[in-house]
């Protein structure tokens, strides 16, 4: 036995296991703009608000919850429910 020289093999791509790819797990939502605001049904990647019913885009790879976070400052019809806490809420399928 050399005790002076190792040898050290290098493993080669072919010769690691193969693994599938992993698929993307869903994450709950932590926005408190998903309080106010709905997916539509027939776009996941469009939103309606549960108040006044507008549609915002709210695709996460390109926007997130942004656009969602500045409407709900400026609805008024999400600012008035805040302000009187009432529980009156306009629920739109479709996003019509």
């Amino acid at each position: 036995m050399d005790k002076g020289k190792t040898t050290s093999k290098k493993r080669k791509e072919s010769d690691s296991p193969t693994q599938s790819p992993k698929s993307k797990r869903k994450l709950p939502t932590r926005s408190l703009a998903w309080n106010v605001f709905t997916r539509l049904e027939d776009d996941d990647s469009r939103c309606s608000c549960n108040y006044c019913g507008k549609t915002y885009s709210c695709n996460p790879a390109t926007g997130g919850t942004t656009n969602l976070n500045a409407h709900m400052k400026k609805c008024k019809a999400y600012l008035d429910h805040v302000e009187s806490g009432s529980q009156n809420v306009i629920l739109t399928v479709g996003g019509t």
